[in-house]
């Protein structure tokens, strides 16, 4: 049988999976379990993992998560990031799987994450990722394209 593909699936898939992150599913479902590993502190690997091929491209996973912090943390002897960067990260995981889960594929997730969209006065939803407020704004426009609500 196979696990049903939804957001978080797309989320974790994009963290390098439970083995790299440290984190699964019910984890990133359950707000105080998904606080709770961002306090304790991401993988760098697994930061690494969605920079790399999580749907958002390097400038901008920089422009959120900053080389220099990126750096620090592979240098600490836990090679974990900081509270804030760690929960940074799962947003961005979170949204692109959202997107992913919302237009059927990854490609089409990305796409959509890079392109600037009218309800967000023509930004990218990409930029609006370093907020809760604007990843939930970018969350709202997903979850009413999913269910054919017109803008």
């Amino acid at each position: 049988m196979s696990r049903p593909r939804d957001q978080y699936n797309y989320a974790l898939q994009a963290l390098g999976g439970p083995a790299l992150s440290g984190l699964s599913r019910s984890d990133l479902q359950n707000p105080p379990a998904r606080a709770a590993k961002a306090r304790a502190g991401l993988p760098v690997t697994s930061a690494r993992w969605l920079r790399d091929t999580g749907g958002v491209q390097r400038d901008d996973f920089y422009r959120l998560i900053s080389r220099d912090e990126m750096a620090r943390a592979g240098k600490r002897v836990e090679r974990r990031l900081s509270p804030n960067a760690s929960e940074r990260v799962i947003r961005i995981a979170l949204v692109f799987g959202l997107a992913t889960e919302a237009l059927g594929a990854q490609d089409r997730g990305a796409m959509f994450m890079r392109r600037p969209h009218m309800l967000l006065h023509d930004r990218r939803p990409v930029d609006q990722l370093d907020t809760e407020t604007g990843a939930r704004t970018v969350a709202t426009i997903l979850m009413r394209l999913m269910h054919g609500i017109p803008p």
